[in-house]
């Protein structure tokens, strides 16, 4: 119900509070939580719902400067977002092109989520907890939550849907591909070293978990 790690101490500082003082930290956040739960501390501090118009300094400012920013705009937002990486609750106006900061139980249309690292003339790859697979399920869904160039049906993503859509986001696409073959040149061995160490600790159908991976899986299509 509260935020983890590096994002839950920038939100303590923000709050004066100590990262490890939960019950203090879900008083303060907890006029929205996860599982429509609200933790307040009297009926008092009931935050009316309404939104707060975010200047277009503000955007870049917490896209800039990733979890500190977010864990400012989460505090005044009083909204509890699990989770380790920095993430706020916005709304955007499609009509007048705007973001707006919800207050209480006002709802938001977007979580923004940032790194809490930044690297400085590089590209930095979504962390593993991101990469999940379920293609080895028979049952499950092919489509994507998210789309490459537009494209969620993930047997029809090519490395070209890759290309263009590094170019829409605004990345280099010479530095970008480079950074995904490697990923892709990586696959099969980081895999199999995981297969391994799952085996020794006992997870016996680790390949045929792996082998459904390999060959139902997005990553068929660049091997």
């Amino acid at each position: 119900m509260l935020p983890e790690g590096f994002t839950r101490k920038c939100v303590a500082e923000w709050m004066h509070a100590d990262a490890n003082d939960y019950l203090s930290l879900l008083a303060g956040l907890g006029n929205e939580c996860l599982g429509a739960i609200k933790i307040i501390e009297n009926l008092g501090n009931k935050i009316t719902p309404k939104y707060q118009l975010l200047s277009q300094s503000e955007v870049r400012e917490l896209a800039r400067e990733g979890a500190a920013e977010s864990a400012q705009l989460v505090t005044k937002a009083h909204l509890s977002l699990t989770g380790a990486s920095g993430k706020v609750g916005l709304y955007f106006d499609d009509k007048e092109q705007k973001w707006y900061l919800p207050l209480g139980e006002a709802p938001s249309t977007h979580i923004v989520k940032q790194s809490h690292v930044r690297f400085l003339k590089t590209i930095r790859l979504a962390p593993a907890y991101d990469i999940i697979s379920t293609m080895a399920y028979e049952k499950c869904t092919e489509n994507m939550a998210l789309s490459i160039d537009g494209i969620y049906d993930i047997n029809q993503i090519t490395r070209e849907s890759f290309e263009k859509e590094a170019e829409y986001i605004g990345l280099g696409k010479k530095v970008a591909m480079i950074r995904f073959d490697t990923m892709v040149n990586k696959f099969v061995k980081a895999m199999k070293l995981a297969q391994n160490e799952l085996k020794e600790q006992g997870f016996h159908q680790v390949d045929e978990i792996c082998n459904k991976i390999l060959e139902k899986g997005g990553i068929k299509r660049f091997l």
